[in-house]
């Protein structure tokens, strides 16, 4: 999300009671204290991973193919053999989190979102189709279809298409209505 939705967020989890410490590695857990990377330690029997998800990757692919723990992909999913010089395994394909497709507009890859790994994976789809047919493939471009978060009730945020922005209450309102939604369709 935007840096103005990460304030704001920071802002709710704040005014709720919650410490929030960013920037920094767990190093060290043992079941009663964790150790931080700043040299300062959290005694706490309750440790909770908020950091994202990894997908698991498949022994035997060299380092040139891997950036951060991801197969580095060309825009028709097919996994890198050497990231530098965009070579590629012909019938090697990686979508979603295991893999880092690298664009001009996302410089750092995609974002970690289902609806990107979705996209991924339908136009992957449609090309596996195409190539059965001697078509010519296309492409991969991401379309944001707008990003939510809920931080309580009453508090989210929504990122949606045109730059429109909606906190508190209303991008709560707008959360659950497209999670509704979600459930009968």
């Amino acid at each position: 999300m935007s840096e103005r939705s990460g304030r704001r967020a920071h802002k709710y989890l704040e005014k709720m009671g919650v410490e929030i410490t960013l920037n920094t590695m767990i190093k060290s857990y043992n079941g009663k204290t964790a150790k931080l990377s700043t040299g300062k330690s959290i005694s706490t029997e309750t440790l909770i991973w908020a950091a994202g998800v990894k997908g698991a990757l498949v022994k035997g692919f060299p380092d040139k193919s891997i950036e951060k723990g991801k197969l580095m992909v060309n825009q028709f999913s097919q996994v890198l053999k050497n990231k530098e010089k965009g070579d590629i395994y012909e019938n090697i394909f990686a979508v979603g989190d295991i893999a880092c497709m690298k664009t001009e507009k996302y410089k750092n890859g995609h974002p970690g979102l289902a609806q990107a790994a979705i996209q991924q994976g339908k136009t992957l789809a449609r090309n596996l189709n195409r190539m059965k047919k001697g078509k010519p493939r296309k492409g991969f471009h991401y379309k944001n279809k707008g990003v939510l978060a809920t931080v309580g009730r009453n508090k989210a945020l929504a990122e949606l298409p045109g730059n429109i922005n909606v906190y508190g209450t209303a991008g709560w309102f707008v959360w659950m209505i497209v999670h509704l939604l979600f459930l009968v369709i």
